[in-house]
């Protein structure tokens, strides 16, 4: 289980209906942004996801690990591919 998803203990109904509420929020910000403070935003965060990589899926490994008996689980993507991201003009 991941650091974050042991740090919810009780109420994980309250967490995610507070997290959702950060995101709205989050979104209503960047739509009111201009577009180049939009798209440095979204490579930032492209970038620090780029970053983790390795960190993300060992930590995914292990919540499906500590997960479903393994004959539940749906199969693996094999490839490693990552998505492309445009270029800005």
């Amino acid at each position: 289980m991941s650091a974050a998803a042991e740090e919810v203990s009780g109420d994980v109904g309250a967490y995610v209906a507070e997290v959702c509420a950060l995101a709205r929020g989050a979104a209503r910000a960047m739509a009111r942004s201009a577009t180049a403070a939009r798209n440095a935003a979204l490579e930032h965060t492209a970038a620090a996801l780029d970053a983790e990589r390795g960190a993300l899926r060992r930590a995914n490994e292990a919540d499906l690990e500590a997960g479903a008996p393994r004959a539940s689980r749906p199969p693996r993507s094999t490839g490693s591919s990552s998505p492309t991201r445009a270029s800005t003009p």
